[in-house]
C-alpha cells in the first residue's frame, strides 16, 4: 500500500474510495434485500 501511495497517491485513493463505495453498495443491497424478505 506504501508502495502504491509513493507512486501514485491518486491512484490509490480512487482505488480506495471505488472500493469503499462498491462495499457500502453491497451493504445497502444487503440490508434492501433482507427488508424485502420480511415485507413479502
Amino acid at each position: 500500500m506504501k508502495f502504491l501511495t509513493k507512486n501514485n497517491p491518486t491512484k490509490t485513493a480512487i482505488c480506495y474510495e471505488s472500493l469503499l463505495s462498491s462495499f457500502q453498495a453491497e451493504l445497502f443491497a444487503q440490508r434492501n434485500s433482507r427488508r424485502l424478505r420480511t415485507i413479502f
